[in-house]
């Protein structure tokens, strides 16, 4: 029996925050608006492979943040979730210079 047998993915509740922190060291928060249950699937191959699937999570954002993503460049993100324990924890990613461009474009597609 695999250690991950008892693996639950986890969750992300109405208003958990997503914070991006700027080149200019500003911090624009995000706030979901869905209450999302992850899923898990099994891969019953050997060895089994565990995977976690979240969907459809909107954090919805002002024309103020989006001009704050527009002038400076995300330097990391915090992403915050909820554990299938209840343990609520987070995630921070610095983001590479390289990618710090992809994100500004992708912004620019929500005009």
């Amino acid at each position: 029996m695999s250690s991950y047998s008892n693996f639950k993915p986890y969750s992300i509740q109405t208003s958990t925050q997503l914070v991006f922190l700027l080149e200019t060291d500003e911090i624009v928060t995000l706030h979901s608006a869905d209450d999302i249950m992850g899923v898990n699937k099994v891969d019953a191959l050997p060895p089994p492979t565990y995977m976690c699937y979240l969907t459809d999570v909107s954090y919805p954002v002002t024309k103020n943040q989006i001009n704050q993503f527009l002038i400076s460049s995300v330097k990391s993100i915090r992403f915050y979730r909820t554990e299938s324990n209840g343990k609520k924890d987070f995630i921070d990613i610095d983001i590479k210079k390289d990618n710090q461009r992809n994100i500004q474009n992708l912004i620019k597609c929500i005009l």
